[in-house]
């Protein structure tokens, strides 16, 4: 998925996520890797993130690898996790009423 715009919410993938230059996303994102070229404020829980050196990050990040390329920023909190926490993307059951 590639985010060359503006979101703003929760996004939940298995696959990676690519914010671009242009993009400036804020919320929640899990995903097997986010690379970020342009801005991200919220959480992020996956297995990697690596900020180019046109990235910013701001807020939480839970993941087993971060690289931040020189004159990448973050500014934030980061928690290193085990491979076993990497990707908890359960599925919430809805409750339907009959």
């Amino acid at each position: 998925m590639h985010i060359n715009g503006e979101f703003d919410g929760v996004l939940t993938t298995t696959a990676e996520i690519v914010i671009g230059k242009t993009g400036f996303v804020t919320g929640e994102m899990k995903a097997k890797r986010l690379i970020v070229a342009g801005e991200f404020k919220g959480e992020y829980r996956g297995d990697s993130i690596d900020i180019l050196p046109s990235g910013k990050v701001f807020g939480e990040i839970n993941v087993k690898n971060v690289i931040i390329e020189p004159n990448g920023i973050f500014e934030g909190e980061s928690k290193i996790i085990r491979e076993e926490e990497v990707l908890k993307l359960e599925t919430k059951p809805t409750d339907k009423k009959k």
